[in-house]
């Protein structure tokens, strides 16, 4: 007599595989989007922490545009939708780069600056987080 399984077992099996599969892969997509806006949230905070820190050391002058502020970035900060493409711009409409934080400076007609850092989430939407001086708006 021989010993093995027999090909209703292993269909059982299979199928039992394919379910589970049709389960797991759906969350593992939902959890990899929530690391990645998390990632996105948490370069839009450094960023912010990068122009506070510019605001102090201008004395109270905020950058006009990226190029003032990039080379202060830290060197581990990257675009958690496009590995080798951009982490900070400035601001575009409409934006176009997932997981880019952009910066937009504003003069309030010399009362004072302030900027506004937003990030792209997927699909070029706009993450729903903006940073002011001084403040978040959720």
């Amino acid at each position: 007599m021989k010993k093995g399984f027999t090909l209703i077992e292993l269909m059982i099996v299979i199928v039992i595989i394919g379910i589970l599969t049709a389960i797991a892969i759906p969350n593992f997509i939902k959890l990899t989007d929530r690391a990645k806006k998390a990632s996105l949230i948490g370069n839009m905070h450094t960023i912010q922490v990068v122009v506070e820190d510019y605001c102090v050391v201008t004395e109270g002058k905020y950058p006009r545009h990226v190029s003032e502020i990039d080379s202060l970035l830290p060197q581990n900060i990257k675009n958690p939708f496009i590995p080798d493409g951009p982490v900070l711009q400035d601001y575009v409409d409409p934006p176009t780069t997932p997981g880019v934080v952009q910066y937009l400076y504003k003069d309030s007609a010399g009362v004072g600056d302030w900027y506004e850092i937003s990030g792209i989430y997927k699909d070029s939407m706009p993450i729903e987080l903006t940073l002011h001086p001084g403040k978040a708006i959720f």
